[in-house]
């Protein structure tokens, strides 16, 4: 047999191992293509979502805008922090601390005290040819706020009613002392029912200013912003 030359074993072509192949499978490929359309097509929907949400509820980001220049919630929030900030962080404070006081002693506000207090306050406001409606967006408020403050206000009267109770001595006592400012000839009954209104009333006012000293003093309050702190 002719022995090969060195030349022609040289020229022979060499087998590539098979643990490197010279491609990538085909279906491995169409993977990889799947996988990255698939990314795509989730980020254009997600960004498409978001534009959309976006625009539906751009009132939560844009209050006005101005020859076509917006203004931010934020900036509207800044500027009321500014103006009413401190008086309204103390109203929410205070609102929390009876709210939480009423729910340890398990005191409940029932419908029919609402109802009763709002009777009240639209026959008030009829002497003065008033509705309720007109009262309130003169105060630019809805008839939900008002409820809410009832709500707070009643859960503040159940909480100090053994401080504000009235008796029939009190009252006898300052229609004696104030006799010369009554109507002659006033309902004797009808005067007392006033006078009882009238003096736990003060009391209420009173005791739950000292109420509320006490137990801001006793609660732990922390201010996350320092020009909102409330000075004692």
């Amino acid at each position: 047999m002719p022995r090969q030359t060195k030349s022609a074993i040289e020229k022979k072509p060499r087998s590539k191992p098979e643990e490197f192949p010279e491609t990538v499978p085909v279906n491995a490929t169409s993977r990889f293509k799947n996988n990255k359309s698939m990314k795509i097509a989730v980020i254009v929907f997600a960004v498409l979502i978001l534009g959309a949400l976006l625009y539906q509820y751009k009132s939560f980001f844009v209050v006005a805008t101005v020859n076509g220049r917006p203004i931010s919630r934020i900036a509207l929030i800044k500027e009321l922090e500014k103006q009413d900030g401190k008086q309204v962080l103390d109203t929410l404070i205070t609102k929390s601390l009876v709210e939480q006081a009423a729910a340890e002693k398990n005191i409940q506000v029932a419908q029919s005290d609402i109802d009763a207090e709002l009777a009240k306050i639209e026959e008030n406001l009829k002497s003065q040819s008033l509705t309720l409606e007109s009262a309130l967006s003169l105060q630019n408020m809805t008839k939900e706020d008002l409820i809410s403050q009832l709500v707070i206000e009643k859960k503040l009267e159940k909480l100090l009613a053994d401080r504000t109770a009235v008796t029939d001595e009190e009252v006898t006592q300052y229609i004696n002392d104030n006799k010369d400012t009554f109507p002659e000839n006033s309902d004797v009954e009808s005067l007392k029912e006033q006078v009882r209104s009238y003096l736990s009333s003060q009391k209420f006012s009173t005791e739950a200013q000292s109420w509320l000293n006490d137990i801001k003093s006793s609660s732990t309050i922390k201010y996350f912003v320092k020009e909102f702190k409330i000075e004692d």
